[in-house]
């Protein structure tokens, strides 16, 4: 499953980004630009060896608690 997020405010809630593969099987992704990513308790979350979290660069992310996995750069086209 893939899922693109763009030009949206994420703010407090306990997973502002969550990505998961269960039990390790397929894979998942989340791309994010132009978003702003704020005072959440995690700005992101990724387990799974198929779970992938994808960032454009251009988002604001700022206040959070912590962050847990990868964060990926996403090249603009």
């Amino acid at each position: 499953a893939r899922i693109s997020v763009t030009r949206s405010v994420i703010r407090y809630t306990t997973n502002a980004v969550r990505v998961a593969s269960p039990s390790n099987i397929g894979n998942s992704r989340i791309n994010l630009g132009s978003s702003l990513v704020a005072d959440n308790e995690w700005a992101w979350v990724v387990f799974g060896t198929g779970a992938t979290f994808a960032s454009l660069g251009d988002n604001q992310i700022s206040g959070n608690g912590g962050v847990s996995g990868t964060r990926s750069a996403l090249p603009p086209d």
